[in-house]
């Protein structure tokens, strides 16, 4: 039997198994591949802090035994540490939620636990040059980073969708044919990509640039849900349009922001984790709706859900902005707290008084 009979004799439903089996080995592939290679840079360059700041053998300072971190329930009473403040022991995991806060035993444990470095001081503004050594040594997260990363993410199936949409639903009779209109996509997305270096500048002069990703992120989202439903070749082209056009737009911004608030000496290292954000997130966001994505690329709940992925990404960076502006993280404070990288001073009320 021949291998052109071999495959006439395959039911529909054999044939359709094969091909779910197939795009489901390809999503799981390439998702898990992504994952892979996020965790190979992340333990990469977490690796390689400065040796200015990396721990030896010996320093200043009294050396306290170590008392373990054992988790303790809240309401336990605390064993009698050997230290004051403490430097381990048994706590109630309690993480410390915003910078410039007094912190209790348990947050500072934790805080420890975690790898942190803390740096007491007893007063109530930090010693001078401790802000400037903290947000040196410990640089503050960057919305814009995962701004991008979201964005890529949400793209990937909307890339995917349209690929499909072309080749099988809205040219299903011609290969050709097919490949000429999405060539016409590719020029218009080529056009709106463009345009966003026309267009960001001037409105990153009237509006913050946190401001302008929130707008371009709910944006896209919109655009998605407004366009994308209509399942219309014509709606698609200004969805190339637009969507190229805004990822640019935080594109741009995002870097702008990494430059302006990243230390010279962590800026190629950041540039690099966002080369990865901005292109294994794409990837792993088209991997992970393959599975389940119709071979026509008509799937209205796979255009809801980047809809309204976008919108929450909007939400969330925005909040994450807000908060960044509003917590206190200046040396400058008058109040008993820490410096811009989260040190800080326990209460009185909570250290133990044992030596």
């Amino acid at each position: 039997m021949t291998p052109a009979t071999r495959q006439s004799a395959r039911g529909p439903g054999e044939s359709r198994l094969v091909r779910v089996a197939e795009r489901s080995a390809i999503g799981i592939a390439s998702l898990v591949l992504s994952i892979g290679l996020i965790l190979l840079l992340s333990g990469y360059f977490a690796g390689r802090d400065q040796a200015a700041v990396s721990g030896g053998t010996s320093g200043p300072g009294q050396a306290f035994s170590d008392l373990g971190h054992a988790t303790l329930s809240p309401g336990q009473p605390r064993p009698s540490y050997n230290s004051n403040p403490p430097t381990s022991g048994p706590h109630v995991p309690e993480a410390v939620v915003r910078d410039g806060a007094t912190l209790n035993d348990d947050q500072l444990l934790q805080a420890l636990q975690l790898g942190n470095v803390v740096i007491v001081y007893g007063t109530p503004k930090p010693p001078a040059g401790l802000s400037k050594f903290a947000s040196t040594a410990a640089p503050p997260f960057t919305p814009a980073l995962a701004a991008t990363g979201g964005f890529s993410f949400m793209f990937g199936p909307l890339f995917l969708v349209t690929i499909l949409l072309y080749r099988n639903y809205f040219y299903r009779s011609s290969v050709s044919v097919s490949e000429g209109h999405f060539g016409v996509l590719v020029i218009v997305a080529g056009i709106g990509y463009a345009c966003a270096a026309l267009v960001t500048p001037p409105a990153t002069r009237r509006l913050s640039k946190p401001a302008w990703i929130t707008l371009l992120l709910a944006a896209s989202g919109v655009v998605a849900l407004a366009l994308g439903e209509t399942f219309v070749q014509l709606a698609y082209l200004a969805i190339g349009f637009c969507v190229y056009l805004f990822r640019q737009g935080v594109a741009i911004s995002a870097t702008t922001i990494l430059q302006e608030e990243v230390d010279d000496a962590y800026r190629g290292r950041v540039f690099a984790f966002y080369d990865m954000m901005y292109n294994a997130a794409y990837v792993a966001g088209a991997a992970a709706s393959a599975g389940f994505m119709p071979s026509s690329g008509h799937s209205p709940l796979i255009i809801a859900l980047v809809g309204a992925g976008y919108v929450l990404v909007a939400a969330v960076y925005w909040v994450a902005t807000r908060r960044g502006q509003s917590s206190p993280g200046s040396g400058d404070s008058d109040g008993p707290g820490g410096s811009g990288a989260g040190t800080g001073m326990p209460t009185s009320a909570a250290q133990p008084s044992n030596s």
